[in-house]
């Protein structure tokens, strides 16, 4: 099994929003999309673009660039891309992005006093179960709506229905639920890959009584147990772009003994499309790409 992001199975599940399109230089896939005003351009998958070790960071550049993209953006997973050195010198662009929690079983792993406290509790009001996400598709579109509605997500991670019945296709994909007197009331997504060890926390959501009864806490704690024959498993960091003090941060970081920083990467592809649509700014600069963020302004 590859990567479980690298798979064109999960590429798929963003095929309503964006066009997959594998990078062989990369080992990877790419998400294109229309650009207003003309041209495409590409993310990373999301939420992180798994590169392969040896990727030909440059040869991948141009190989995007041949496809008329306009620019790139993406977030490598810390744990399956070349050096940083490499990424830095390939990208116009490469700056720290968040700080992800990571669970290394190959030390111990010990949560936070606070944390046992809410596992204990937690525990005595749901009882946790693997799932089967097809099965139960019904409960996690609820519970993702409303994380959707409450957060104002959009873009990739504002999935659809119909993404959520691909990703329940997903080899290497795990789904913990809590259960309290009979209803679903936290869900947390994983994916694995067990040749390399390496398991990732996709999405989580939780409703009122959930959040009530601390549903989360139990869920983690069986999700990572359920997981401890792997190495590592990254957490994630926090919510939105300036998230390392949040409350997310502080559930996760209670979880973890370790932390990795994961860092935005982006190359403008076609100078002269890219400054014609912002304006004249022709920098590799944040927010990326300034086409699709206009000064206030404009």
């Amino acid at each position: 099994m590859s990567h479980p992001y690298a798979s064109a199975a999960y590429a798929r599940v963003f095929e309503d929003v964006a066009e997959p399109l594998w990078v062989e230089a990369w080992g990877a896939h790419v998400l294109a999309r229309d650009i207003p005003g003309g041209g495409r351009d590409a993310l990373g998958i999301y939420p992180l673009a798994p590169f392969r070790p040896d990727a030909d960071l440059k040869g991948g550049l141009d190989w995007l660039r041949g496809q008329g993209l306009v620019s790139i953006g993406l977030v490598p997973d810390p744990s399956a891309s070349p050096p940083l050195a490499q990424m830095q010198a390939a990208f116009g662009l490469c700056m720290p992005f968040k700080t992800h929690m990571l669970v290394d079983h190959r030390r111990p792993v010990e949560f936070t006093k606070h944390h046992r406290g809410k596992i204990r509790r937690a525990h005595e009001k749901v009882r946790t179960e693997v799932v089967p996400l097809a099965e139960h598709i019904d409960d996690w579109c609820g519970l993702y709506g409303n994380l959707i509605d409450r957060h104002d997500i959009h873009g990739l991670s504002a999935f659809s229905r119909a993404a959520f019945e691909r990703l329940a296709q997903v080899e290497g994909l795990t789904a913990v639920a809590a259960f309290a007197e009979g209803e679903i009331v936290s869900m947390h997504l994983w994916v694995s890959d067990p040749e390399t060890k390496v398991g990732y926390s996709l999405l989580a959501a939780t409703s009122a009584d959930g959040y009530r009864r601390s549903a989360a806490y139990a869920v983690n704690d069986a999700s990572l147990r359920l997981l401890s024959d792997l190495d590592l498993v990254n957490l994630g960091g926090g919510a939105g772009l300036q998230a390392d003090e949040d409350g997310l941060t502080y559930f996760k970081r209670g979880f973890s003994n370790d932390e990795t920083t994961a860092y935005f990467c982006a190359a403008i592809l076609d100078s002269a499309r890219y400054a014609e649509l912002s304006g004249g700014r022709t920098t590799c600069t944040t927010p990326f790409p300034a086409y699709r963020f206009p000064p206030a302004d404009e």
